[in-house]
């Protein structure tokens, strides 16, 4: 039996992710785009070789979307876990670029504590890692043993930026630097009893 190959993917495009960093902080659960559903469909045609032994997603409608070819093809049933939603702005904040990227900066340094300017309500990156990672590391321990692929389909912020911490072989800034598209991918392997990334942006 070969090691088990977890494989986490980026929701495919939602009708925010089409709209500019301040107008889409202010939709809470949007639906694919049409491109969305063919990059879907496309996912689960790649992954196609592999033998699926489990299917997880958050619990938004964009993730669920981006998985439901996966489970129809395989005839799965997807676990919903909402701590593995993205990170979370807070409600009413506002966001724009220049903000965002200080907040990044600050993160790559070291600073977990710091959260967004104009959103004392936005989660840090240590309250994101406190919510991802034991979700991550369950997924994990529960199938390293079985062999084949574990699909695990989340969000770009809550993969990419706590990646760092689950598999510790890149780097934050690596991981902001190489923030995840639509349906991209980073793929785990076991590697002396611990996670590694072998795959950034499959």
């Amino acid at each position: 039996m070969g090691k088990t190959e977890f494989i986490f993917v980026r929701h495919a495009e939602s009708v925010a992710n089409a709209q500019s960093l301040e107008a889409s902080a202010q939709i809470a659960d949007p639906p694919l785009t049409a491109c969305g559903l063919q990059q879907a469909a496309d996912l689960a045609n790649s992954i196609a070789p592999r033998e699926i032994k489990a299917l997880y997603t958050s619990d938004t409608e964009r993730a669920r979307s981006t998985g439901k070819p996966i489970k129809l093809a395989y005839g799965l049933e997807a676990v919903e876990l909402s701590d593995i939603d993205e990170w979370n702005l807070g409600k009413g904040a506002s966001v724009d670029q220049e903000r965002f990227t200080k907040m990044l900066n600050r993160w790559c340094d070291g600073d977990l504590d710091a959260s967004l300017e104009g959103a004392p309500k936005s989660e840090t990156l240590r309250e994101l890692i406190d919510r991802v990672i034991p979700a991550y590391q369950s997924i994990f321990e529960k199938h390293r043993n079985e062999g084949g692929a574990v699909v695990i389909i989340g969000h770009g912020g809550a993969i990419s930026w706590t990646m760092p911490t689950f598999a510790r072989n890149v780097s934050m800034r690596f991981a902001v630097e190489n923030y995840l598209g639509n349906c991209r991918t980073v793929t785990i392997l076991e590697n002396a009893g611990a996670p590694q990334v072998v795959r950034w942006m499959g």
